[in-house]
């Protein structure tokens, strides 16, 4: 839930102090200067190009020590977007991300932001849900280059051979043309991929078309049969069987009731 958004900018030497009990999540960003930050007895400095969300209920201190000018909101987070919040962590209560300069995810990220405090500072009467959505896109921006994300985390061959199956699902594709992308042998390629997905290659491979045949389901009016070939089955009974032990359903009982 968006509570409330703001723009700052500050003078050096300027102090700001916020006591404990502050019930609601903060996130700024700060575009220009350093400033000096006391929290929970850590003091450390932040210069712009920054992120930083700090946790409910986090007392901490601010000192200016250049020019400063940043963006800054309040709000509870909603469910769906709370595995957006895991930052790195440096200080007790306060995630940090560092912006690269004038990539397009800091540009987006940025403009983002700007929309949220001229949504919440406007005079339209949806302005607190425009100026939401404006925050959740900035936080799936932020979450896009978040270290900690499993994305991240992944070995580079892996997300090549991910990048891979994503560019044409409707091509059958083996486990040792997936391997030669990774320039692994089938059992290293194997054993790595299960390792940083908890599936096998095959499998995961499977649970893409699967995947993507739901969404065709209920967005066309393709038949099973076409369904079936523009995502890589052998046929349409393959499909279907496939589909049912995935889903639990037919694919034409998925398709009118995506939502059991």
């Amino acid at each position: 839930m968006f509570i409330f958004a703001g723009r700052s900018k500050n003078r050096a030497g300027h102090h700001f102090t916020r006591k404990a009990h502050f019930p609601y999540w903060s996130f700024g960003a700060t575009f220009k200067g350093k400033i000096q930050m006391t929290c929970l007895n850590e003091s450390f400095s932040i210069e712009s190009a920054h992120l930083m969300l700090l946790e409910p209920n986090t007392p901490y201190q601010i000192e200016i020590l250049s020019p400063s000018s940043e963006i800054y909101t309040y709000f509870i987070p909603d469910t769906k977007i709370e595995r957006f919040l895991n930052w790195p962590r440096p200080y007790p209560g306060v995630r940090i991300l560092k912006l690269a300069a004038k990539t397009k995810s800091s540009l987006q990220i940025t403009e983002a932001l700007e929309e949220m405090f001229h949504h919440s500072n406007g005079v339209h009467p949806d302005r607190l849900t425009f100026a939401e959505n404006s925050l959740e896109r900035a936080l799936l921006l932020a979450h896009l280059i978040n270290p900690n994300q499993q994305q991240a985390r992944l070995d580079a061959r892996i997300v090549q051979v991910m990048n891979f199956i994503e560019s044409d699902i409707s091509t059958p594709i083996t486990l040792k043309q997936l391997a030669g992308k990774a320039h692994l042998s089938p059992s290293r390629f194997t054993y790595l991929f299960n390792a940083q997905t908890g599936k096998t290659p095959m499998e995961y491979v499977e649970e893409r078309r699967l995947t993507e045949a739901q969404k065709i389901l209920v967005a066309t009016n393709k038949t099973i049969g076409e369904i079936s070939e523009i995502c890589g089955f052998q046929n349409q009974f393959h499909f279907s069987t496939r589909f049912r032990k995935y889903t639990g359903k037919s694919p034409g009982h998925f398709r009118h009731n995506p939502s059991e």
